[in-house]
């Protein structure tokens, strides 16, 4: 019997059939297990920016980097745009539907979300 595309993102996330509920269970139930299946992604689009803008970004202070990162996620209106996208890409339709009522909230947690795991582990920039 063939999975529905939904089923089968749900099993490679790990994801038992779990509603989307409000907007604090889409992001325990949802982004998280994106955003931590998709981090080796993330590092990596990030990484690319950093090392076009900042070619000496592994020169500066923890504290530097960490404004650097802050700043890029700020002001690359198309890095953070491709970060929203690897994540909504592995949303099921029934997630995407829940998204699009909550997009603009939903892309700041987003954000905020990549930027706290960023920042938490600079070391995987450098």
């Amino acid at each position: 019997m063939d999975q529905s595309i939904d089923d089968q993102l749900k099993k490679v996330r790990r994801q038992t059939n779990v509603g989307v509920g409000d907007l604090r269970q889409f992001e325990q139930h949802t982004l998280v297990p994106i955003i931590r299946f998709q981090s080796t992604l993330i590092y990596s689009q990030v990484k690319n920016v950093l090392l076009a803008k900042h070619k000496a970004f592994n020169a500066f202070n923890q504290a530097e980097e960490k404004r650097i990162v802050k700043l890029l996620l700020s002001q690359e209106l198309t890095l953070k745009q491709s970060l929203v996208h690897t994540v909504t890409s592995l949303f099921t339709m029934e997630e995407f539907k829940f998204f699009q009522k909550h997009e603009l909230e939903l892309k700041r947690q987003i954000v905020k979300m990549i930027e706290e795991r960023l920042l938490r582990n600079l070391e995987k920039l450098l």
